[in-house]
């Protein structure tokens, strides 16, 4: 057994822990993300990096866009650019709009998937799938930090 919170700022389980080296979050840092943006100043009474949900995604399809490394793997490998989108379907859970960006990576994967034709157009094919995902997200939780 674990102590059981929902991780956010205030939650009595951070006050539970005994000084600890290391936390395990468990499932929660898959199926909600978000929390763990409180993380530096809960657990180590640091500064958090405040970036918005709009910056990560930018940044995490920067780090994709480098570590593709060779662009044919894109085209050859059907599973590798949903590999690269799955991180990203819970980013907006529990928030409005969450359900339809989550539908529409998992759609706009698919029907890209069927689009593609030559080796190389995976990474675009990302690209273009997040954007219009991020169409169903409203502003404000896009902005949130």
């Amino acid at each position: 057994g674990g102590l059981q919170g929902s991780g956010e700022p205030g939650d009595s389980v951070w006050g539970d822990l005994p000084p600890v080296f290391e936390v395990m979050v468990g499932r929660e840092a898959f199926t909600r993300p978000w929390f763990l943006r409180h993380a530096d100043s809960t657990l180590f009474h640091t500064r958090d990096p405040r970036h918005s949900r709009e910056e990560i995604l930018e940044h995490y399809l920067e780090q994709t866009d480098t570590a593709r490394g060779n662009e044919d793997q894109w085209g050859e490998e059907e599973e590798l650019g949903y590999e690269v989108l799955q991180p990203l379907l819970t980013l907006f859970a529990g928030e409005r709009g969450g359900k339809k960006w989550r539908h529409q990576i998992q759609e706009g994967w698919k029907a890209a998937s069927e689009l593609r034709r030559q080796p190389g157009d995976g990474a675009d094919l990302v690209r273009r799938v997040v954007s219009r995902a991020l169409e169903e997200v409203p502003s404000d939780v896009l902005d949130a930090r």
